[in-house]
C-alpha cells in the first residue's frame, strides 16, 4: 500500500488503511483492471486487462534487460512470510 501511495493516481489524503485500499481499488477499477461486481459487498473481479499487463511486463523484462533492484521495504516484507 505504501508503494502505491507514492504514485500520483493512488495518493490518498487519509492515512487510514481502509481509505488507501478503497482509493487503490477505485483507481484500478477506473483503469479497467478491476470490475466492481457487487456494490453492497464490494466484491471486485479481475479483468483480462491484468493478464495483458503481466504479458507486457514479461516482454519488457525479457527484451529490454532492465536492472531490477529490490528495496529494503520489499526485503522486510518478505521476511514476514
Amino acid at each position: 500500500m505504501q508503494t502505491f501511495g507514492r504514485f500520483k493516481d493512488f495518493v490518498c489524503t487519509d492515512d487510514a488503511v481502509k481509505s488507501r485500499l478503497e482509493k487503490l481499488l477505485k483507481t484500478l477499477d477506473q483503469w479497467g483492471y478491476l470490475h466492481l461486481s457487487n456494490r453492497d459487498t464490494l466484491i471486485y473481479q479481475v479483468t483480462g486487462k491484468l493478464d495483458y499487463f503481466y504479458q507486457a511486463l514479461q516482454f519488457i523484462k525479457e527484451h529490454e534487460q532492465l536492472p531490477i533492484t529490490q528495496d529494503e521495504d520489499d526485503v522486510a516484507q518478505e521476511s514476514l512470510f
